[in-house]
């Protein structure tokens, strides 16, 4: 009798090289070296990694933060050399889009923006109650409101912004171009990575996929 792959239904591949894929996901591998890596078709390879990042954006949304606390509101802006540039689309991936991240600087939730201000959109969605908005744009950090020594200093919560942005940088590069029905999945994988900087991310992903195999 075939054993139960409990990452994955109805694989054709073991359980042991799903757990392969799993962890060079989450060492930053691409689809084409993981394919190279374990002998798999890429095609195979880039269905699993989508089945990864969707798993990954239902734990995102599921809840790092409470809609009801009291959180940080950004707005981030990715120029066009920042996003890179998808022949397949005639105007690439999102240019903007908000982070919500806890007052504490502990977590970030990252938010595709579809237009309107972003105060409305936001409270839409039930986050209602925020006490900054600022804005991390072309040339840096901006806030509404200088502190106390007129300028702002490079916090925690600046450098997990910063770190989000630079990640998308990265992807953008590597993947020259997003496009645009993809975006999101990798913006939550993003927003994952940096929430879960400097823990054990393989062991994060492999229990997301162990409560919700892979089709």
């Amino acid at each position: 009798m075939t054993s139960k792959n409990r990452y994955a239904r109805r694989s054709h591949i073991s359980e042991g090289t799903v757990r392969d894929l799993i962890k060079l996901f989450a060492e930053g591998e691409t689809s084409s070296g993981i394919a190279r890596a374990l002998k798999l078709n890429r095609n195979t390879v880039n269905r699993y990694l989508t089945g990864i990042r969707k798993r990954i954006a239902v734990f995102c949304e599921a809840g790092y933060l409470s809609k009801s606390a009291d959180y940080e509101l950004y707005c981030v802006q990715m120029r066009q050399c920042d996003r890179g540039y998808d022949p397949k689309e005639e105007q690439d991936a999102a240019t903007s889009f908000a982070v919500i991240i806890s007052s504490d600087s502990s977590r970030l939730h990252a938010q595709i923006l579809s237009g309107g201000s972003l105060p409305e959109m936001l409270a839409a969605d039930g986050w209602i109650r925020h006490n900054c908005l600022g804005e991390f744009g072309y040339m840096g950090f901006f806030r509404p409101e200088k502190t106390e020594s007129g300028g702002f200093s490079p916090t925690t919560r600046y450098r997990k912004i910063l770190r989000l942005r630079e990640l998308l940088r990265q992807r953008f590069s590597i993947l020259r171009g997003i496009q645009r029905q993809t975006f999101y999945l990798h913006l939550k994988e993003c927003e994952f990575r940096c929430n879960y900087s400097g823990r054990d991310i393989y062991a994060a992903v492999l229990r997301i996929i162990q409560e919700d195999p892979l089709d």
